[in-house]
């Protein structure tokens, strides 16, 4: 049984919730990035219709790139992946290399882009995110996709980032969750007060109590009807791990279709990458949402 976060050590707690520290080869799998990123975009050149750094707000990083199928789109799903970084770190450009196969499957594909902490607050971070995709669904029908069947993908704070958009309630422009038919939500945290008993993150960050409340996403409710499947790497320390778990028991608290597991033999950074492989659970549960 998972201890409660609350109850851990500094120590423990560290070690459960920095993945840098808590896989085995962080850094060799962010240059791994990299380098498949790099490699996906000189690909996906010749492979689709391809338009990058296009800019869907003012921010400095409020940035997308675009990726549309040869031939004819209408009716083909919009993907929108949201990369992780624990909402200071890394960028689109990092995340590229899981475009390739959300093409070959035949969906529109859009990489998003937005501020990190400490230049914005998380609360702006989400505002950033929730404009991003109110603007790819007022272009979708250009693109030949449908605006009210967009699918999330998140991973790490891309995950809470994406759970967010599920909790913003609606304004003048209507709900933000009603365009989303469906979420994967891969590795996600979704309390961010754990990290404001991590220096060695927050330091850089800079989260205080109230946002980090205001964006807690166990604690509000999941608006829309968005189907969800929720997975973590199996080889995670089972505290973060415990983070989907919690995800998904409040996913069907509010009645809505939440599938979760664990991916084996993955830890935070590869699991990732494992989840855009033809044989793995993840690939299967994404290749769903797009039939």
């Amino acid at each position: 049984m998972t201890t409660h976060w609350h109850e851990m050590s500094d120590e423990t707690l560290e070690a459960s919730f920095n993945p840098r520290i808590a896989s085995s080869n962080a850094a060799g799998s962010l240059i791994r990035y990299a380098t498949r990123s790099a490699e996906a975009r000189a690909l996906l050149a010749n492979r689709c219709e391809a338009q990058e750094d296009l800019r869907y707000g003012p921010g400095v990083k409020q940035t997308y790139d675009l990726y549309r199928p040869h031939g004819d789109v209408q009716g083909r799903p919009l993907v929108i992946f949201i990369h992780g970084g624990y909402w200071r770190a890394l960028d689109k450009s990092d995340h590229s290399f899981v475009v390739p196969p959300l093409i070959d499957a035949g969906a529109v594909v859009v990489n998003l882009n937005y501020d990190l902490c400490p230049d914005i607050t998380l609360d702006d971070m989400s505002q950033q995110v929730i404009q991003g995709i109110r603007h790819c669904n007022a272009h979708a029908a250009g693109w030949g996709t449908d605006p009210n069947q967009t699918i999330l993908i998140g991973h790490s704070a891309g995950a809470h980032l994406a759970a967010r958009v599920l909790n913003a309630a609606a304004d003048e422009n209507g709900c933000p969750a009603d365009s989303v038919r469906g979420v994967v939500a891969i590795s996600g945290i979704y309390e961010p007060q754990v990290v404001l008993r991590i220096p060695t993150v927050n330091e850089q960050a800079q989260i205080n109590a109230d946002v980090a409340e205001r964006n807690d996403c166990l604690a509000r409710p999941i608006l829309g009807a968005p189907r969800l499947a929720v997975w973590a790497g199996g080889d995670e320390p089972e505290a973060w791990i415990d983070q989907s778990r919690s995800y998904a028991k409040h996913a069907d608290l509010h009645g809505l279709t939440c599938t979760f597991f664990e991916l084996p033999g993955t830890d935070h950074f590869t699991v990732l990458e494992r989840s855009f492989e033809p044989t793995s659970n993840g690939w299967q549960a994404i290749k769903s949402f797009l039939e």
